[in-house]
């Protein structure tokens, strides 16, 4: 079973730089809630507030997939390409 292990870096898709870290393990189809992560400096959230990164505005939760620092977690999900 794939599982999101407790201190993986969630970072953001577009720009790479890191929005925090998973506080304990995810199995595949947990829930991600905001009480999970440890958010760096300027990137907290607020519950009901949309998970885009505070400084590009990118999603870095989408389609029930996580962007992590190997890539999107279970698996990617189906985007539409943005112009950078």
């Amino acid at each position: 079973m794939n599982t999101l292990s407790a201190g993986t870096e969630i970072v953001c898709p577009r720009k790479r730089h890191v929005i925090g870290l998973i506080k304990s393990d995810i199995q595949s189809g947990g829930v991600i809630s905001i009480s999970n992560i440890t958010f760096e400096s300027g990137q907290e959230r607020i519950a009901g507030e949309l998970p885009d990164c505070k400084i590009c505005n990118s999603r870095y939760i989408n389609s029930g997939a996580i962007h992590t620092k190997t890539g999107w977690f279970p698996n990617a999900p189906k985007l539409e390409p943005v112009a950078l």
